[in-house]
């Protein structure tokens, strides 16, 4: 049984009620060897809001807890906030969700060479549902390209890379999803637009992103942040390619050169090709738990994977690194 993100979700899940910390510890057989580990996706879980810890130190899944539930809006800064639905309660204010958290990409982001891009269509007619495909008109083109491509549900081998879901009352929110085979490298630009069912066009303007594909397998330096930091910090970084590393490990040293805290961030993040503020955030505790005294760190990233090699992309934050490694300080 390895411990694992979905194994402490599955364990959870199965509960149906909070469980205290020490006996999902032992009911998951968490050893000596494990147990940074083990608190460490407990902590990111948390963190996320994949789990919630109550005030009696137990933990379970939101759902099982009676949450509010409400509706996503995302500005276009990239931040958003939940609406809170009247059914779900007595009414509160809207909740802000960070940027970090919002996992959308934002306009000139690097993405992977074969993404998956949904679309979300929301039509406030609550007759009329969203049935036909032929309704939405997706464009793509490369900067430096003469002409202008309409993405067809098929492309030109008979692969399927739009898949349409149509929506349902009361609601009305359809969704378009594009998989593109393999993008070459270059800045692209997507551009939608949509009619519904009652031939009502969504705007003059359709609507436009900007994103960019490097099929390069390259990783930048990881920066955390903030820096100093008192309480947490996070990992800052940029991947491209086509897939994530299997691992990339954070080693945090004494100026001495002592290995005090060792963290996959492959285990306890979500790791995208793009940029990534990592979910997870490093709470200054060495490797048995205590916490590590004020002053300055060192740390260094290693990049484990069996396939493509990751190299380092040159970036304006080199400078901030010595032979590869970064420097961090805690001050509380």
């Amino acid at each position: 049984m390895r411990l694992s993100r979905e194994l402490i979700l599955d364990y959870l899940e199965e509960a149906g009620k909070p469980v205290y910390e020490a006996v999902i510890f032992s009911d998951l057989e968490v050893t000596a060897e494990t147990t940074e580990l083990f608190y460490d996706i407990i902590n990111a879980l948390e963190y996320t809001g994949k789990i919630i810890k109550t005030k009696k130190n137990k933990y379970a899944l939101p759902e099982k807890m009676g949450l509010i539930l409400g509706k996503m809006i995302s500005s276009k800064k990239g931040f958003g906030f939940v609406r809170p639905d009247l059914s779900s309660g007595e009414r509160t204010g809207d909740i802000f969700i960070p940027l970090r958290e919002m996992n959308t990409a934002m306009d000139g982001d690097i993405v992977s060479a074969t993404p998956e891009i949904l679309i979300k269509i929301n039509d406030e007619n609550r007759y009329l549902t969203m049935d036909d495909p032929d309704l939405v008109s997706v464009y793509l083109s490369r900067q430096g390209d003469t002409e202008e491509q309409r993405i067809e549900m098929y492309d030109s081998l008979s692969n399927q890379q739009l898949f349409w879901t149509p929506s349902t009352l009361p609601d009305n929110i359809a969704q378009m999803k594009y998989v593109p085979q393999r993008l070459k490298d270059g800045v692209y630009n997507l551009r939608v637009g949509v009619t519904d069912a009652s031939l009502n066009e969504s705007g003059k303007n359709y609507y436009q992103i900007t994103f960019e594909v490097i099929n390069k397998s390259t990783i930048t330096q990881v920066l955390n942040y903030p820096n100093p930091f008192s309480t947490a910090t996070h990992f800052v970084f940029t991947l491209t390619g086509s897939e994530v590393p299997d691992e990339i490990v954070v080693q945090i040293m004494t100026v001495s050169g002592k290995v005090v805290k060792e963290i996959n961030l492959s285990e306890v993040a979500t790791i995208t090709i793009g940029r990534n503020i990592t979910d997870y955030a490093w709470d200054g505790k060495d490797r048995f738990g205590d916490l590590l005294a004020n002053g300055v760190y060192f740390y260094r990233v290693i990049i484990k994977n069996e396939g493509d090699e990751f190299e380092k992309r040159e970036t304006d934050i080199d400078k901030f690194f010595k032979n590869g490694i970064g420097k961090m300080y805690l001050l509380r």
